[in-house]
């Protein structure tokens, strides 16, 4: 009995501590981004639960809605633009530790860059 608990604690510790390690989403990112096109900046507010993200982006593109998702330390997080009347999809895919998030922002079609994100305190 002893041995099955010690091994059932020991599974559950590597399956719950990479959820710990990543940290919560929840709160203001500042995200500088390097792309083809030049740097820019971006802030995102974002609301985790459980490992739904949802939230909000401002910067070049104006305001959207974010949607996206968290397993770990993995992040994929997605918004939908216009620019001059052309449809845009951005999405973010990165790995978060603590208070930063870095990783490749695509538009979906236009190129890809890489961003670095702090989390405001």
């Amino acid at each position: 009995m002893r041995t099955t608990l010690k091994a059932f604690l020991t599974m559950t510790a590597w399956v719950v501590a990479p959820l710990a390690f990543a940290g919560s989403m929840d709160g203001t990112w500042i995200v500088n981004i390097d792309a083809p096109t030049g740097q820019s900046k971006a802030t995102l507010v974002l609301t985790q639960s459980g490992d739904a993200i949802t939230g909000s982006y401002t910067g070049q593109f104006g305001e959207a809605p974010v949607t996206g998702t968290a397993s770990g330390n993995d992040v994929t997080i997605t918004y939908h633009v216009e620019m001059q009347g052309v449809p845009l999809e951005v999405r973010y895919v990165g790995k978060v530790q603590g208070h930063s998030f870095n990783g490749k922002v695509n538009v979906i079609g236009f190129g890809e860059g890489s961003f670095k994100a702090t989390k405001q305190s």
